[in-house]
């Protein structure tokens, strides 16, 4: 069984309350693992997707135990964004985050800021209707 503790095959189901993923293996006559979880990454929750490529390591008494470790690279799977200093992080829907060279870019349908008070600073640029919100200090607001 030593020959078969780290595999990589595809993502077959997802469990998001548990945490959890199945995992088929094509070189395995397509067989599939018992539910894993995936391997913790701190406090971040990230579930792959269906058909999405998947490390695993099984526990060397047999197929039925082990871990989900990750996704990797690939030909099929390629970064959306590459390079020294890019971190980026795809949420799926297409929506993603990106800082590269300074500048922090969210990619989202709709974002929601829940604090005490938000500060901005620097030039804001760009257009579009802000709704229920007073400027003051505002250089050509209209207000």
């Amino acid at each position: 069984m030593s020959d078969r503790t780290i595999r990589c095959g595809y993502v077959s189901a997802v469990d998001y309350d548990k945490g959890y993923v199945q995992i088929t293996y094509p070189d395995l006559d397509d067989a599939v693992s018992d539910w894993l979880p995936m391997l913790d990454v701190g406090t971040e929750y990230k579930m792959p997707r269906v058909g999405q490529q998947m490390v695993t390591m099984h526990l060397p008494n047999g197929m039925d135990s082990g871990f989900a470790l990750g996704s990797y690279w690939s030909e099929d799977d390629k970064p959306k964004a590459t390079g020294a200093g890019v971190f980026r992080k795809d949420m799926g829907d297409g929506c993603w985050m990106e800082f590269n060279g300074g500048t922090l870019t969210i990619k989202a349908n709709k974002i929601i800021l829940d604090a005490g008070t938000v500060e901005v600073t620097g030039d804001i640029e760009g257009s579009g209707t802000i709704k229920g919100m007073k400027v003051d200090g505002c250089s050509g607001c209209g207000g």
